[in-house]
């Protein structure tokens, strides 16, 4: 069993919560599985994530370091969402276009006129030269 986004949530979610019951609630899972879920990412990791204590659980040493790249990889998967979510094609960002003498008093204004009304996050800078 190769780690999965859904283990790393369930992870989180138990770390966070430092008790299993309160996690399984968060989760709305049963927390036998959460229980069982631990267990099997124990064995598969071959090491002690969590040491179970009379008040909750507390992270091993190899438990916060999986909690700290757990937390990395769901920070990135949630900014690459709002990424994509939030992607529109408009161009943005400064564009600089040279013109001859002739062609800025011909197009020059209309060109500027056009990308504000059509882009206005690009920065338009013309620049006269032959």
């Amino acid at each position: 069993m190769a780690l999965g986004l859904r283990q790393l949530r369930y992870f989180i979610a138990i770390a966070d919560a430092g008790v299993l019951s309160r996690a399984a609630e968060a989760l709305n899972v049963a927390q036998s599985a959460l229980s069982h879920h631990v267990a099997a990412l124990e064995t598969e990791l071959g090491v002690k994530l969590l040491e179970r204590r009379p008040r909750g659980i507390a992270l091993t040493a190899a438990g916060r370091r999986l909690y700290e790249h757990a937390s990395a990889v769901l920070s990135a998967l949630g900014k690459a969402e709002e990424d994509v979510r939030t992607y529109n094609e408009a161009a943005t960002g400064p564009v600089c276009i040279g013109l001859s003498h002739t062609a800025i008093s011909i197009v020059a204004l209309d060109v500027m006129k056009a990308v504000r009304t059509k882009s206005p996050g690009v920065h338009l800078t013309v620049v006269e030269a032959l």
